[in-house]
């Protein structure tokens, strides 16, 4: 188990507060100025490029075909 220091200090370097962790969606969903753009990735409150990975149609694809598979074994 993790020590209460442990997680205390891990928080306090890595993690945001609730706030900090809303900051981004409430500035996109409130903000005229991002209404005008769309399909983009944010982070702290600016649009940057995403991993390689996040633009491969072919993982995307993939990703897809997973899920439904996923999805219709639930239903």
């Amino acid at each position: 188990m993790v020590s209460a220091a442990v997680w205390g200090t891990a928080n306090a370097l890595f993690l945001k507060s609730i706030p900090q962790g809303a900051a981004t969606q409430c500035y996109v969903a409130a903000n005229p100025k991002a209404a005008t753009i769309s399909g983009e990735y944010w982070a702290d409150c600016n649009v940057l490029k995403p991993r390689p990975e996040a633009e491969d149609p072919a993982l995307a694809a993939k990703l897809w075909e997973v899920s439904e598979k996923i999805v219709v074994g639930l239903g």
